[in-house]
């Protein structure tokens, strides 16, 4: 397996989407940008030995800035980890998964269209209510002021990752499920 060389966060472009629950993956990239650069469909700045990228279309669409960003970078899919919002987990529980189907998330659907393979990791970060809700009533909304204190944490936990990810494939982190809970 090769080193991840890009780290994309995937959300919805426009500030009535910052800090919804389908912009974490986004949200989380952004916070780390000093000076980033533009393509057509994508933003992206190097970080350390990585790249972190996000994307300048709707989720839906993700798919034509993960494979601007890979053609332009000359990346490979496995070298790639895609950060987003999962409906089906607990939030903020989170998964880290390598060649897994879209799960019916739209954005990854466009994602393994575009690169025409499923083979890219996926840090997968729960959503979900505990008393849970239908996807379509909950990707939207935006966090608690609670929730948000948390979405705060786990942003900045995210350097912790990103250090590692230098030096390490996402499934040697060895990253507790609860890293993120506090």
């Amino acid at each position: 397996m090769k080193k991840i060389k890009l780290v994309f966060g995937l959300g919805n472009e426009g500030k009535e989407f910052i800090l919804t629950r389908h912009n974490i993956g986004k949200d989380i990239v952004k916070a780390y940008f000093k000076n980033p650069k533009s393509l057509s469909y994508s933003l992206y700045e190097k970080y350390q030995k990585i790249y972190l990228g996000t994307n300048f279309t709707y989720v839906n669409e993700g798919g034509k800035s993960v494979k601007e960003l890979t053609s332009y970078l000359k990346l490979k899919p496995e070298e790639i980890l895609v950060i987003h919002d999962d409906a089906d987990i607990i939030f903020p529980f989170f998964k880290c998964t390598f060649g897994a189907g879209s799960g019916g998330h739209k954005g990854i659907e466009s994602i393994i269209k575009s690169l025409k393979t499923k083979n890219f990791w996926r840090f997968r970060i729960g959503i979900q209510k505990k008393k849970r809700e239908e996807a379509i009533n909950l990707v939207l909304k935006r966090w608690s002021s609670k929730e948000r204190k948390i979405v705060e944490k786990i942003i900045k936990k995210f350097k912790i990752i990103f250090d590692l990810l230098s030096e390490r494939l996402p499934n040697e982190l060895n990253l507790p499920k609860d890293f993120f809970v506090q």
